[in-house]
């Protein structure tokens, strides 16, 4: 844990001391945005610190212009990403829900957006769910499952599938 508050309190003054300029593919306001998503979650232990805030961006990029827009294999068009989708982009050593409730580590590997892509276009397509949140369906593709909206196109939620 030390290792880790180090890393993030390191990261957290680089970001305080960087130019925001140096990222000149997103609005100045998104990044700003994005720097206190990243910043609350690795905070409450969503995302490892370990990971960095240029990475973050980076990924958030790679999905802005490679998934959000494109066609999943059931028409739906994919709109955008929710904070949670991120988080599970990213992963996490520890994820804080389960061990908060159960005391136990259970660690969130994070998921390729090549993967993301697959499970999308080819994936396998099961029916709506109604959530509490909206409609969602998931497409499971070889390497991981997506969760998206089915009424808004946005990514909910991905995880890598397990070998078996």
């Amino acid at each position: 844990n030390a290792r880790k508050r180090e890393a993030y309190a390191q990261e957290k003054n680089r970001l305080d001391n960087s130019n925001l300029g140096l990222y000149n593919s997103l609005p100045k306001e998104t990044v700003e945005r994005l720097k206190t998503v990243y910043e609350e979650d690795v905070e409450t232990g969503w995302i490892s610190a370990l990971s960095g805030f240029d990475n973050y961006l980076k990924l958030y990029s790679e999905i802005e212009d490679t998934i959000v827009g494109s066609t999943a294999a059931n028409g739906i068009t994919i709109t955008g990403q929710s904070r949670h989708f991120m988080q599970r982009v990213v992963g996490t050593a520890r994820d804080p829900k389960i061990y908060k409730e159960q005391h136990r580590i259970i660690s969130r590997s994070g998921v390729e957006i090549k993967d993301i892509a697959e499970a999308l276009k080819d994936g396998t397509v099961l029916d709506v769910k109604n959530a509490e949140n909206g409609p969602s369906q998931v497409f499971v593709g070889k390497r991981c499952k997506v969760s998206v909206n089915s009424e808004t196109g946005m990514l909910i939620q991905c995880n890598p599938r397990r070998e078996k």
